[in-house]
């Protein structure tokens, strides 16, 4: 609805030799998968009267038939099971295959999470239908300044216009820590404070010398901060 555009609900479904315990015995696998895709569309017509929401039934495999289907769009929206903050997202599930091939960005949306969970806490008195009235969480992008991603640093400046919010950037950087012999490295505690200081400011530097264009072209994103973290 944000960007205006319309939402394709892909369904993938391949036949199995042999009975799938989540279709019921009195329809085929196909039918069942028309009717699941059926009624996801029609509940997403209802709560978005006017949007231009349609559906897609692909026989294929999940991986294969989302990956065909980012190369069409403008984004790939996935689902990811609620198995903590990390875990949904590298247990080698289908979100994680399909990230690691698609043409377009993909945006996974842990279990459980809703629309107000991108907005501020609301205040006291905000009903639930007055959530998209309150403002938006910043958005935070990952820069590694020695191989920026112009595509990505768009699509985070992008997010933030779109969601009237500031941008704030993290970077991680480090010191060369000076070898006392040739297999031992002086962990980071006892790294003089000068040798640290100079990293954090050739680190600021080279953030603000590549965020520079994009704060140029998206002059109305506020870059409200940056996070340096010392690895």
């Amino acid at each position: 609805m944000r960007r205006g555009t319309g939402l394709a609900v892909v369904h993938a479904w391949h036949p199995h030799v042999g009975p799938t315990p989540h279709v019921p015995q009195d329809s085929s696998e196909h039918a069942w998968a028309e009717a699941t895709l059926r009624q996801t569309v029609e509940g997403l017509r209802s709560a978005h009267a006017g949007a231009d929401i349609h559906g897609r039934l692909v026989c294929d495999s999940a991986v294969t038939a989302l990956t065909a289907a980012a190369a069409d769009s403008e984004m790939l929206v996935l689902g990811s099971l609620s198995l903590g903050a990390l875990g949904g997202f590298v247990t080698g599930s289908v979100s994680h295959r399909v990230v690691a091939r698609s043409p377009r960005p993909v945006v996974l949306v842990r279990a459980g999470r809703g629309v107000a969970a991108e907005h501020l806490p609301a205040v006291d008195g905000i009903a639930p239908d007055e959530i998209p009235q309150t403002p938006c969480r910043e958005v935070v992008l990952g820069l590694d300044t020695a191989h920026p991603c112009d595509e990505l640093i768009e699509f985070a400046f992008e997010a933030a216009r779109r969601r009237d919010t500031g941008l704030r950037v993290v970077h991680a950087f480090r010191t060369d820590w000076p070898l006392t012999d040739a297999s031992l490295v002086v962990p980071p505690e006892a790294v003089e404070p000068e040798p640290q200081a100079r990293a954090r400011a050739d680190a600021e530097h080279k953030v603000a010398a590549v965020i520079s264009f994009w704060r140029a072209k998206f002059p109305t994103v506020p870059v409200t901060g940056l996070s340096l973290i010392h690895i």
